[in-house]
């Protein structure tokens, strides 16, 4: 049994496991509205530390008042932006399909580690591990 965050980005469900979260919290102004948009490599500050940010999916989107995810792998740090915390859910192992190869080929990144459902929503389990060879710390 793996407890789950699921956030929503625009459209899209996502889900970070808890192991990795390190906090959830607004933004109250130390990141600005000129935020790099989609996926992409970009540095801020947080606490003292550097974090890299591993994306801010919608420019129009006021970053002032966002809900901002801090995932931790291997002592490297990783902010995210999200349009929506859902909820946390307590997901059974062999619920977590695999994520299926043909969608891999039309996606430019490759962090997912599987997929499930939360009644007819489907969610994309990130891979925390795989974003350091995708975002710069």
């Amino acid at each position: 049994m793996a407890n789950i965050l699921v956030i929503r980005v625009r459209e899209t469900w996502f889900g970070i496991e808890t192991f990795y979260v390190k906090a959830i919290t607004k933004n109250t102004g130390w990141l600005n509205n000129k935020s790099p948009a989609n996926f992409t490599n970009g540095i801020t500050a947080y606490n003292g530390q550097n974090i890299s940010l591993a994306g801010f999916p919608d420019e129009s989107k006021n970053c002032l008042t966002a809900d901002l995810v801090i995932v931790s792998f291997n002592g490297n740090k990783y902010l995210l932006q999200v349009d929506e915390i859902i909820d946390i859910f307590q997901v059974d192992e062999k619920d977590i399909l695999p994520f299926p190869a043909f969608a891999k080929k039309h996606m430019s990144k490759y962090f997912f580690k599987g997929v499930f459902c939360i009644d007819s929503k489907l969610v994309l389990l990130l891979d925390v591990s795989k974003f350091s060879a995708y975002f710069s710390s």
